[in-house]
């Protein structure tokens, strides 16, 4: 199975305790802003989506997208914090995938 821009969403959101519309909506407080741009700097790692598909699925031009790519990678590159935030999203997201993959398998069975 693969990930999608909300399976990277749900993730986000339950790591740092937001709503879907807090990271859909037109916020820009660092702790609401910050895990939005983790969430589409994940999706272009880890899905398929173009940058406009990423900045329509969280109201944002595809800019947006590119400018939050290049922060979270440029605040991985420099240490701090955000490796950190990032591995544990990655985790949530693991257990989230695998929570979608059991019972699909089961079915199959």
């Amino acid at each position: 199975m693969t990930t999608t821009i909300r399976d990277i969403e749900q993730a986000v959101c339950q790591r740092f305790h937001l709503t879907v519309e807090q990271m859909r909506g037109p916020c820009r407080l660092r702790k609401i802003a910050r895990p939005r741009q983790m969430a589409m700097y994940l999706c272009r790692e880890l899905t398929q989506a173009s940058l406009p598909q990423i900045g329509r699925h969280f109201q944002r031009d595809h800019t947006t997208v590119l400018h939050a790519q290049r922060k979270v990678a440029a605040m991985v590159a420099a240490g701090g914090r955000m490796p950190a935030y990032l591995d544990e999203v990655r985790a949530i997201l693991a257990r989230l995938t695998d929570q979608h993959r059991k019972p699909m398998e089961e079915k199959a069975a």
